[in-house]
């Protein structure tokens, strides 16, 4: 069991972030141990202590975790070739490992045909575990709905009204509009869900910007909305020295964000430009400052060795 692996997916939110929470005593994260040991045990009750079974589902899994590392160093040669890198293992050596990974699978297939059906029912848990995660917003606005419709609370149908000589702008007449359907309503039956669901959409991812390009920025936002839980993303420029050429990138990404946030009313865009050099000092100085760890924070593709630092110091890589 890898306990770093499960901490970053933990704060990635891909599981349950309880898997992050340290003991105070000792400062471990006791629940990765303790939900592992409860797995184990579970596994070896179900097959009744049968130690071939039980070796056969650990040598599924090894084989699974070695046949997703091949397809991840392949995913890096299709989508992030220009990252700089120490060591460049060759097609033919990923293709080569794939190749007998798949067959010790098939193997071991064949060898007992009856333990890949454990192993796919673990499989599916979990998958369900890492869903629930992922989609934790949509379920949370499920049970709004289902508590909505169980327990009947008068709605407030009140919308803002403007006065009918002035003029909304359009921008100001969308976000008026109710952004829930009527079963979605906040009341005091799921005001609690309702909190959960907004603390989830209101927590910062950044994205470090260092052109002014309106493709960047719009590929950072179309990923935000794709891949994260949050509504609020906040591009941060970092500049060594003002001078009248990064001033004037300065003004063209407060520029081009100000249009984007209007384009896309329901993510809150915000923009900060700092003073100093990109390095991983930068980053963590970030982290603190503003308290976002680093993992919600996000960079374009490294071309060098000083970006790529930075991008190895937790920072994640989303675009080319």
């Amino acid at each position: 069991m890898n306990v770093g692996l499960m901490r970053r997916l933990g704060s990635d939110r891909v599981v349950p972030a309880f898997f992050v929470s340290t003991n105070k005593w000792r400062g471990t994260c006791h629940w990765i141990v303790l939900v592992f040991f409860a797995v184990s045990t579970s596994l070896v009750l179900v097959l009744k202590a049968d130690q071939t079974v039980v070796a056969g589902v650990y040598t599924y899994s090894f084989l699974a975790l070695m046949f997703l590392f091949g397809s991840g160093c392949i995913m890096l040669k299709l989508k992030r070739q220009d990252i700089p890198r120490d060591i460049s293992a060759p097609w033919w050596y990923c293709g080569l490992g794939m190749t007998l990974v798949a067959c010790g699978f098939l193997a071991n297939l064949l060898g007992n045909p009856q333990t890949l059906m454990y192993f796919v029912s673990y499989l599916i848990m979990t998958l369900v575990v890492v869903f629930a995660s992922l989609e934790q917003v949509f379920l949370l606005r499920v049970l709004v709905v289902l508590t909505n419709l169980v327990r009947k609370h008068p709605q407030n149908h009140d919308t803002p009204q403007s006065d009918d000589n002035v003029e909304v702008p359009p921008d100001v007449a969308a976000k008026q509009r109710p952004s829930s359907t009527p079963l979605e309503n906040e009341n005091a039956n799921v005001s609690g869900l309702v909190s959960a669901i907004k603390a989830i959409q209101s927590a910062p991812v950044v994205f470090f910007v260092k052109d002014a390009d309106l493709t960047t920025l719009n590929k950072a936002i179309l990923y935000v909305r794709a891949n994260e839980l949050t509504h609020n993303l906040r591009f941060i420029h970092v500049y060594p020295a003002a001078t009248v050429d990064a001033l004037e990138v300065v003004d063209q990404l407060k520029d081009m964000i100000a249009m984007f946030d209007r384009v896309y009313p329901k993510i809150q865009l915000d923009f900060y430009s700092l003073v100093g050099k990109f390095e991983p000092a930068t980053v963590e100085w970030v982290a603190q400052t503003y308290k976002i760890p680093t993992n919600m924070m996000l960079i374009k593709q490294p071309t060098n060795s000083q970006v790529k630092a930075v991008s190895t110091h937790g920072v994640r890589v989303i675009t080319g």
